[in-house]
C-alpha cells in the first residue's frame, strides 16, 4: 500500500510488511484488507475508527471520515468508530455484497440490488429513491450515488454544489463521490465529473483515457488507468495530488479529505516500450513492492502471445525491488498484435504490462491498374516492407483466377525491403479483376488486384477499293491492341469473293500482321466484309469494295466493208489475276465472231477475229462481251460490198512488144485491201492474176504485156469482183 498527501496523524505510515488485497483511505484514516481476512487501520484513531472489531473477518472495506465498515463473508456488516449520528448502527437483519462509507452516513447494496442507508441524513443521503435497483454504491460528504441496472446514475442527498445534477444521458459502469463532487467511468474508459469544482477536482485531465478505477477525495480526484498508472488533479496543497514518481502497478486508489493511497501489487512488470515492431525487441522490468527477501525471489513470467518471449522466470536479488529481462518479438505481417506480460507471484493480483506489436507492413502492389492479358510486357507485382527484416521472409501466394499464374512463394531477402514477384498473364475473354494474395504462416498479409484486359484487334485494308478478280491484291493489316508474349491466332471470316485465310497469326513480340488477299469477279459493284474473331468474341470488322472489271470491245476497222474481215479487241479495265474466259456474240449473222475468247493471266486485253458477209446495203452490228456476268457492247458498222464501176484499158490500141494500163475502179472506197481478179483471154496480153485496191481507195491499176505478134487482133481483158465482171478489149497491131 502507497499513501501520499496529508499525513499528520500517521495517515501515510503504512505499516511495516503489510501485504493487503485491498485497502482505502479515510477521513484521517485507513484500512486494508490482508489476504487472510483480517483487517488493520492506522492514522488517526480517536474514536477508535482504526481498531477493527476481534477477530473480524471480511471481503470488504469502507472508510468514512471517522467511521470504518467491513463486509463479513456471510454477507453482514460491521462498524466501528464514531457513531455519534448513528453511522455504526448497521440495519437488523441487514445482508449486503458491497459498503460504502461516506462523511457521516452509510450505504449497503442488497443482493436483490436494493440499497439500504443510515446514519446521518440532513440532506436525505441516508434515503434512496423508492425502486432503486443498483449495481453499485458510493457515499460522499452529504451525497450518495449509485450505478442502476440499466448503467444510468441515480444521486441523492445534498446538492447545494450540482452534484446531485448527472450529466444528461450519462451512461457508466462505476461512480464514486467526494465531498462534494461526484465522478463517474464510463464503459469507454473515459470520465464525467461534476459539483463543486472550486478547485478544479471536475476538469478532467484532456486525453485521459483507458481508466478502469477512481476515486474523489475532499477536493480532489484520481483515476486508476488500465496500465497500473494513476493520475491526480484538483486541490493539492498536503500533496494529495503529487503520485509518486515511478508508482506503477497500482491495483486500486482511494481518496478521501487530504490524502491518496494506492493498493499497488506485490509483484508487476513494467516495459521500456509500449510499442515495438515485430522482430525488434524491448527492455522489462520486474517490479516488487517489498524487498526480495534473503536469497532473492524467483518471479514467473507469462505471455499470452506466442510472437512474444519472456524469460519463463526473473530473479530479483536479495534487498532489490526491481530485475530486468529481455522482450523478444518475432517478425509477423498483417493486423498488429496486443501482447499481454504479467507476472505470477504466489497467486497475488497483478497490474499486466501491455505491448503493441506493429507488424512489419507488407504491401503489395502492381504498377498499373490493368493491363491485357497475355501481354508481353505487363507491370511489377511488387512486394514491399516498411522496414527490412534481419532474416529471410517467405511468403505463401495464390491468384483468385486462373488467368494470373503466380509462384508457390516468393522470399524477400534479410536487409531487403522490397522484391519484385514473378507472375504469368493469360488471355482473357472478358474484363477480370484478379487479385494475388500474400500469407504469412497461414495468416493472410496484402494482397493486390489487378484488372485484367481482353485483347483486342483491329482490321485495316490498305486501300477502299480493287477491281474484283484483278491483278491488284489487297492487303489486310491485323493490329492487336498489346504487344504479345505468345503468337496471336485470330480467325478470320469473310465474304466469298475475298481469298482470306481462315486464320491470321501475330508472331509474339509483335503487334501486327499484314496478309495479302485475292479477289473474284463480281458483277457489280460490292462491299465485302471481313471479321475477326478470338475465342468467339468479335475483334473487328473492314470492309473492302470490289469494282467489276469491264470489258470494252473495240475494232480495227470500221467501218467494215461487207465481206472483208478484220480484228476486234477486248480491252479490261484491268488485268486478271487468273485467265479468263469472255463470251463474245454478233447480232448479225452477216458478222461473225467466235463464241468465246480467253485472256490470259496478268493481262488486260485480248483480239478476236472478225469475218463478214457481202451485204447490199450498210448495217451497224452489235458485238458483245461478257466477263463474270457484265457485259459490254460495241457497234460495227459494215457498209455494202464494193462493186467494179469501171474497167479501163490504155490505150485501148497497142502494138505489139508494147504494154497497156489497166484501172479499175470500184462505186465506194473499200475499207480494207480489196482484190480485185484480173483475166485475159489471149495469152498474147499477159495481166497479173490480181490487183489490190488499198483500204480507203477506190480504184488500182496493172500492167498489161503484149507480145510478138505477126497479125493484129483484139484481146479480151476480165476484171472480177464479188462474181461482178467488167470486159474491155484492146487492139494490138503486128
Amino acid at each position: 500500500v502507497v499513501v501520499w498527501g496529508r499525513s499528520d496523524y500517521g495517515q501515510a505510515n503504512v505499516p511495516t510488511g503489510l501485504v493487503a488485497t485491498e485497502a482505502v483511505a479515510g477521513g484521517l484514516h485507513c484500512l486494508a484488507l490482508r489476504p487472510n481476512g483480517t483487517v488493520v487501520g492506522w492514522g488517526y484513531n480517536v474514536v477508535g475508527q482504526c481498531n477493527p472489531p476481534a477477530g473480524l473477518v471480511a471481503t470488504q472495506v469502507a472508510a468514512g471520515t471517522n467511521h470504518s465498515l467491513a463486509l463479513r463473508p456471510d454477507g453482514t456488516v460491521a462498524a466501528w468508530g464514531i457513531n455519534s449520528e448513528g453511522e455504526c448502527d448497521v440495519p437488523a437483519g441487514l445482508t449486503a455484497i458491497q459498503v460504502a462509507a461516506g462523511g457521516y452516513h452509510c450505504l449497503a447494496l442488497r443482493p436483490d440490488g436494493t440499497v439500504a442507508g443510515w446514519g446521518y441524513n440532513s440532506s436525505g443521503q441516508s434515503n434512496p429513491p423508492a425502486g432503486l435497483v443498483a449495481t453499485q454504491v458510493t457515499a460522499g460528504g452529504f451525497h450518495s450515488l449509485a450505478v442502476k441496472k440499466d448503467d444510468t446514475v441515480a444521486a441523492w442527498g445534498y446538492n447545494g454544489y450540482g452534484q446531485c445534477d448527472v450529466p444528461a444521458g450519462l451512461v457508466a459502469t462505476q461512480v464514486t463521490a467526494g465531498r462534494i463532487h461526484s465522478l463517474a467511468l464510463r464503459a469507454d474508459g473515459t470520465v464525467a465529473a461534476w459539483g463543486y469544482n472550486g478547485y478544479g477536482q471536475c476538469d478532467v485531465p484532456a486525453g485521459l483515457v483507458n481508466v478502469v478505477q477512481m476515486a474523489a477525495g475532499e477536493y480532489h480526484s484520481l483515476a486508476l488507468r488500465a496500465d497500473g498508472t494513476v493520475v491526480a488533479w484538483g486541490y493539492g496543497p498536503f500533496g494529495e495530488c503529487d503520485v509518486p514518481s515511478g508508482l506503477t502497478g497500482v491495483l486500486r486508489v482511494s481518496a478521501e479529505l487530504n490524502h491518496s493511497l494506492a493498493l499497488v501489487a506485490a509483484a508487476h512488470c513494467i516495459l521500456d516500450q509500449k510499442e515495438v515492431y515485430a522482430g525488434d525487441s524491448a527492455t522489462g522490468t520486474v517490479k516488487l513492492a517489498d524487498p526480495a527477501p534473503a536469497g532473492g525471489t524467483v518471479v514467473t513470467l507469462l505471455c499470452d502471445d506466442p510472437t512474444v518471449s519472456v524469460p519463463a522466470r526473473v530473479t530479483v536479488p536479495e534487498g532489490a525491488t526491481t530485475a530486468t529481462f529481455p522482450v523478444f518479438t518475432s517478425s509477423f505481417f498483417g493486423a498488429e498484435r496486443n501482447a499481454t506480460i504479467r507476472t505470477d507471484y504466489n497467486g497475488t493480483a497483478t497490474v499486466p504490462a501491455r505491448l503493441r506489436v506493429k507488424a512489419t507492413a507488407v504491401a503489395a502492389a502492381f504498377g498499373a491498374a490493368s493491363f491485357t492479358g497475355g501481354a508481353a510486357t505487363q507491370p511489377t507485382l511488387t512486394v514491399s516492407f516498411n522496414q527490412a527484416q534481419t532474416v529471410d521472409a517467405t511468403f505463401a501466394l495464390a491468384s483468385s483466377d486462373p488467368a494470373l499464374a503466380v509462384a508457390a512463394s516468393v522470399t524477400v531477402p534479410a536487409g531487403e525491403t522490397s522484391v519484385n514477384v514473378p507472375y504469368t498473364a493469360a488471355l482473357v475473354a472478358t474484363t477480370t479483376n484478379a487479385t494475388i494474395s500474400l500469407s504469412y504462416g497461414g495468416v493472410p498479409a496484402a494482397s493486390a488486384t489487378v484488372t485484367l484486359v481482353p485483347v483486342t484487334a483491329s482490321l485495316s485494308f490498305d486501300r477502299p477499293s480493287v477491281f474484283g478478280g484483278s491483278t491488284t491484291k489487297p492487303g489486310l493489316t491485323v493490329t492487336a491492341s498489346a504487344r504479345m508474349r505468345d503468337d496471336l491466332t485470330v480467325s478470320l471470316s469473310a465474304h466469298p469473293a475475298l481469298g482470306a485465310p481462315a486464320t491470321v497469326t501475330i508472331p509474339g513480340g509483335t503487334t501486327s500482321r499484314k496478309i495479302v488477299m485475292t479477289t473474284g469477279l463480281v458483277a457489280a459493284p460490292t462491299t465485302v466484309p471481313v471479321a475477326a474473331t478470338l475465342g468467339g468474341r468479335t475483334l473487328d470488322t473492314a470492309t473492302i469494295t470490289l469494282q467489276p472489271i469491264r470489258a470494252t470491245v473495240s475494232f480495227e476497222t470500221t467501218p467494215l466493208s461487207s465481206g472483208a474481215s478484220s480484228l476486234g479487241f477486248v480491252n479490261l479495265t484491268a488485268p486478271v489475276a487468273q485467265a479468263a474466259t469472255i463470251s463474245l456474240a454478233s447480232s448479225d449473222p452477216s458478222v461473225t465472231v467466235p463464241a468465246t475468247v480467253r485472256v490470259n493471266a496478268n493481262s488486260s486485253v485480248v483480239h478476236f477475229p472478225i469475218t463478214t458477209t457481202a451485204t447490199g446495203a450498210d448495217r451497224s452490228v452489235i458485238v458483245t462481251a461478257t466477263l463474270g456476268g457484265v457485259s459490254s457492247k460495241a457497234t460495227l458498222r459494215l457498209l455494202a460490198a464494193a462493186l467494179i464501176r469501171s474497167f479501163t484499158v490504155s490505150p485501148t490500141t497497142a502494138s505489139a512488144g508494147g504494154t497497156a494500163t489497166l484501172k479499175v475502179a470500184l462505186g465506194r472506197a473499200v475499207t480494207t485491201d480489196t482484190v480485185v481478179a484480173l483475166s485475159s483471154a489471149d495469152p498474147l496480153v499477159s495481166i497479173p492474176a490480181t490487183v489490190t485496191i488499198p483500204a480507203g481507195s477506190l480504184s488500182a491499176t496493172a500492167l498489161a504485156t503484149i507480145g510478138a505478134t505477126a497479125t493484129g487482133r483484139f484481146v479480151a481483158l476480165t476484171a472480177t469482183l464479188r462474181g461482178t465482171s467488167l470486159t474491155r478489149n484492146l487492139k494490138v497491131t503486128p
